[in-house]
């Protein structure tokens, strides 16, 4: 490899705007060697946030509701520590 995917961040992209406009909706910048992956539920009202640390197979889910005002992360399994 040539470098480690560290400070992972997801952001939240509406087509037909412009990259730089984009929110940051997560990250965890007090442990940067977590890896994140989300996912949209089907009815589009949660993000799904897997969370890892390299290839470890313990993780944690996070979920945040994308029809709130103002969307918060909310830990629903830590399975981290």
């Amino acid at each position: 490899f040539q470098a480690l995917n560290e400070n992972q961040q997801i952001y939240f992209h509406k087509l037909g705007t412009a990259q730089a406009a984009d929110p940051l909706i997560y990250a965890t910048p007090e442990s940067p060697k977590l890896g994140h992956t989300a996912q949209v539920t089907d009815d589009g009202k949660w993000l799904v946030i897997t969370t890892h640390e390299g290839t470890d197979n313990r993780y944690q889910i996070t979920v945040i509701d994308l029809t709130a005002p103002k969307p918060v992360p909310r830990t629903i399994f830590k399975g981290l520590d």
